[in-house]
């Protein structure tokens, strides 16, 4: 079964980076949606962000993923 994402983090990967692109997710897994939107759509926060060092599970080898489901 495949996990659903609403926002997708791309960033390199050095130290300084990485620590960026964790706290803009956590920012925007925490973000508490305006009523305004909130009323059209339901929603109360934004779902799942995905970022790869966190979410992808796969290993890659000169630049070519080695799994299926990405």
């Amino acid at each position: 079964m495949s996990q659903h994402y609403d926002a997708f983090i791309s960033y390199r990967h050095s130290p300084v980076d990485s620590r960026v692109a964790a706290q803009i997710q956590r920012g925007l897994e925490r973000f508490h949606v305006p009523r305004a939107i909130r009323k059209r759509t339901g929603r109360r926060r934004i779902g799942p962000v995905f970022r790869d060092k966190e979410e992808l599970p796969c290993k890659f080898r000169g630049g070519r993923a080695i799994c299926t489901e990405f």
